[in-house]
């Protein structure tokens, strides 16, 4: 019982390492309003092995440690529930064998109420911008961030249920 904790608690700072790498050292595309990122794919496996809880917990210590580590401006908690709520997104939607529109699902809700409405508001809260035109210079990266999610997502998902079965502890 004591290793699984052992394995579990590894895993889990392995995940938190990969999502630092991702959001902070590897973002193709980073501006203060624009960001390409696969940070999500911590959160797919994450939440595929432990669940919403445990995907939610990497977004979060992710973007706090990669803010106090490699800042990327000022730290505004706000952005910190953005990484926890898509966190949770991507873990409970979460299950084996899901469908091409299972995915989509999950995507599209990341995408749309995490990602462009909840996340653009944080951004005009924070940088005193226009909501709305945010959300027109938003709906972009959401698109793109849509296709990129599904397509990493079903093309690692063999791998990520390979992996969940043989680590649920």
């Amino acid at each position: 019982m004591k290793n699984n904790k052992i394995v579990k608690m590894v895993f889990l700072a392995l995940m938190l390492g990969l999502n630092i790498v991702f959001s902070r050292i590897l973002p193709p595309i980073n501006a203060w309003n624009i960001k390409i990122s696969i940070t999500f794919i911590t959160y797919v496996i994450t939440g595929n092995i432990y669940g919403p809880f445990f995907s939610a917990l990497i977004g979060g210590l992710g973007d706090f440690i990669g803010a106090l580590a490699f800042p990327i401006g000022e730290y505004n908690p706000l952005f910190t529930i953005t990484a926890i709520a898509s966190g949770f997104v991507f873990g409970f939607f979460r299950k084996d064998n899901m469908k091409i529109g299972q995915v989509l699902i999950e995507c599209l809700v990341n995408n749309i109420f995490v990602t462009l409405l909840l996340n653009s508001y944080f951004i005009a809260i924070a940088y005193n911008s226009s909501y709305k035109a945010l959300l027109a210079s938003r709906s972009i990266q959401a698109g793109v961030m849509l296709v990129i999610q599904i397509v990493l997502i079903t093309l690692l998902r063999p791998a990520v249920e390979d992996l969940s079965g043989r680590s649920k502890l």
